[in-house]
């Protein structure tokens, strides 16, 4: 409880380094400044119903600059991606196609899950 989540600083991070008003796509759990607009993206799971937004595509015509990956959701959906290609793909494609300007892991001074903001 003593140390900074991952996703903390990535909030803080998109507050010093991105534009007010851009729009941001982002996975369950994120954080994200007040200043940007945001898309949150569903979670992928048993049962639950494709996201239509989880696509780098889509995303790009709706005019969304950046998109914040939470790893936690991430790594679930790579271990099983048999099961969820949309998703997997989705982030496949966000390694091959986009911009990563921000990264952290868990270390000695931060806790959470890793996290990445890909500039589309």
């Amino acid at each position: 409880l003593t140390k900074t989540d991952t996703r903390i600083a990535a909030r803080n991070w998109m507050q010093a380094n991105l534009t007010p008003g851009v729009l941001v796509a982002a996975d369950p759990s994120t954080a994200t400044p007040g200043s940007l607009r945001l898309i949150r993206l569903s979670l992928p799971g048993p049962g639950r119903p494709l996201d239509p937004e989880r696509d780098v595509a889509s995303l790009r015509r709706l005019g969304v600059g950046y998109v914040v990956v939470n790893g936690e959701v991430a790594d679930r959906v790579a271990a099983a991606g048999d099961r969820y290609r949309q998703a997997a793909r989705f982030y496949e494609e966000l390694r091959r196609t986009g911009n990563r300007r921000f990264y952290r892991a868990a270390n000695g001074k931060l806790a959470g899950p890793w996290v990445a903001v890909y500039e589309l």
